[in-house]
């Protein structure tokens, strides 16, 4: 029987691009690191949500083949944790000026961080109605 058809296209979806950077990686088409480090957590939060419906797929095609790149792809996430420090990339921050804190408190305080929150949550909605 396998997936619904809406719920199938969305897993072909995210495993047809993720399961794409991980066979360039396998080949040795694109450098693991730089692959890792930029979508990495991404391909790994989604491998989490999606797996129950992975392995359902499978069930239905006899085979364990399905998404079987995506997977390695997020094996490499979990192996290499945390990939910054794997990687041994150094990631460079900002130094805090001195009342920094205060003009976020300030913000927060006039209403303006949550008139911001809510103008996102409403785009974010819009695009989820059309």
């Amino acid at each position: 029987m396998g997936l619904p058809g809406d719920i199938r296209s969305d897993v072909n979806v995210i495993n047809n691009y993720f399961g794409t950077l991980g066979s360039l990686i396998i080949y040795g088409i694109l450098e693991e690191r730089e692959v890792m480090t930029m979508i990495g957590p991404r391909a790994d939060r989604l491998w989490g949500k999606l797996e129950p419906f992975i392995i359902a797929e499978r069930g239905s095609r006899g085979s364990d083949d399905f998404a079987s790149f995506f997977e390695d792809l997020v094996y490499r996430v979990r192996l290499h944790w945390p990939l910054m420090k794997s990687y041994g990339l150094e990631i460079h921050r900002l130094e805090h000026l001195p009342g920094e804190n205060q003009s976020v408190q300030n913000l927060s305080r006039n209403g303006i961080l949550a008139k911001i929150r809510n103008l996102m949550l409403k785009r974010r909605r819009s695009r989820i109605d059309v």
